[in-house]
């Protein structure tokens, strides 16, 4: 999925659940941010935003996952890190974290690319249906955000 796209999930499903300041951080570094690995996992994720803007359509369709954006590794890694929040920080509910990288790795696990749920302890994979990267996932999301800065 496309950044635009996991920024307007995050921030419905932020707004719904009234989030404070604290946790708005919290809930983007899980929803938005986690996207950041993509810089050290794949060295032509940057040739891919080129691409994308050049000709409206991702080409490459690669895996830019680390193990921290599969559902289990993602899951149990940012559960224990929550907890370790919400002990410094207890304003922040300690489930904001894994529920958010939840929706971001929920998201991309339809995409059309190879997935594995499992990783690092099993190499079980599974492709997506979902072609991600277009103009219309673009143009909805970037409308989705548009939207909810006006109301």
């Amino acid at each position: 999925m496309l950044l635009t796209s996991h920024l307007a999930a995050t921030l419905l499903i932020g707004s719904s659940l009234v989030v404070n300041h604290q946790e708005w951080a919290v809930a983007l570094l899980g929803g938005v941010f986690v996207d950041a690995d993509h810089l050290f996992v794949n060295k032509k994720w940057l040739d891919d935003v080129k691409i994308f803007f050049k000709e409206k359509r991702i080409v490459r369709g690669v895996n830019q996952h680390s193990p921290l954006q599969e559902f289990l590794f993602g899951i149990v890694f940012s559960s224990i890190l929550g907890l370790v929040v919400n002990l410094i920080f207890p304003s922040i509910r300690w489930y904001i974290l894994p529920m958010f990288l939840g929706i971001h790795i929920m998201m991309d696990s339809v995409m059309k690319c190879e997935h594995q749920p499992f990783a690092p302890l099993s190499k079980w994979s599974y492709w997506g249906f979902v072609k991600s990267g277009t103009t219309a996932e673009f143009v909805v999301s970037t409308i989705a955000i548009i939207l909810f800065f006006l109301f």
